[in-house]
């Protein structure tokens, strides 16, 4: 049995659980370390989505833990889709080792639509300081101009709101429902998170508002920018 070690948020762990699928030997147990408790245990419902044995474990110090633990794990994974840094490194990134990125950027399933566009209100946990809410963002006057059938369009994410059309599912649903919302949709409107890559892995036209990496996102894959409209408010 191999051990196999990854890091980060929900998004980030969406990134290493592609990779962990093109794993050529299957045997093995992943362990997930992250420094929020909310966002760990929204690792570990993904995780469990895909069938992956698996471990979890919370500190604050996510770095330290690393430098301390890594080498005891036969092969660990970073955050990126090409497996390395491949824009000009910002001070906010973080490489502490490289891998193989991931070759299968899209899901092999075919999922029927039933929903025209979903909207998202809101990115990551605790989130409203960030530039990642429909509060803090041109979403809603954005939405005004965009072309959509309103009666069959959604609403999602972890924040409850007044829907002004369609289907609210927003802080109604768990994490493996939301996605399976956007699953089956045409169209995706949101911010840099798990949600957005998803889309994306499922070849949903996606509109991005972006947050502070701009245009360079290093968990998004060269082959998904096809799909990707990028937004600038």
């Amino acid at each position: 049995m191999r051990n196999l070690l990854g890091y980060g948020g929900v998004g980030d762990c969406f990134i290493i659980i592609l990779k962990l699928i093109e794993e050529q030997k299957k045997n093995f147990i992943y362990t997930h370390v992250e420094s929020t408790k909310e966002k760990l245990s929204m690792c570990g419902e993904l995780l469990e989505a895909f069938n992956i044995k698996h471990n979890l474990i919370h500190s604050p110090n996510l770095r330290g833990w690393w430098s301390l633990n890594s080498d005891r794990f036969d092969k660990c994974f970073n955050v990126c889709a090409h497996g390395k840094i491949n824009c000009p490194p910002r001070d906010f990134h973080w490489q502490p080792c490289k891998d193989s990125g991931f070759n299968k950027p899209f899901n092999p399933k075919k999922i029927n639509k039933h929903y025209d566009t979903c909207i998202q209100v809101n990115g990551g946990i605790k989130n409203k300081w960030k530039n990642r809410h429909i509060e803090k963002r041109e979403l809603s006057k954005y939405i005004k101009t965009f072309e959509l059938n309103k009666k069959e369009s959604c609403w999602v994410g972890t924040d409850k709101i007044k829907n002004p059309f369609g289907t609210n599912f927003s802080g109604k649903l768990s994490l493996v429902e939301t996605l399976s919302v956007i699953a089956r949709s045409k169209k995706f409107i949101g911010f840099n998170s798990v949600l957005l890559y998803w889309a994306l892995y499922n070849r949903i036209d996606t509109y991005l508002f972006m947050d502070h990496q701009g245009k360079h996102d290093i968990r998004i894959h060269d082959d998904w920018k096809k799909y990707l409209t990028y937004i600038d408010d």
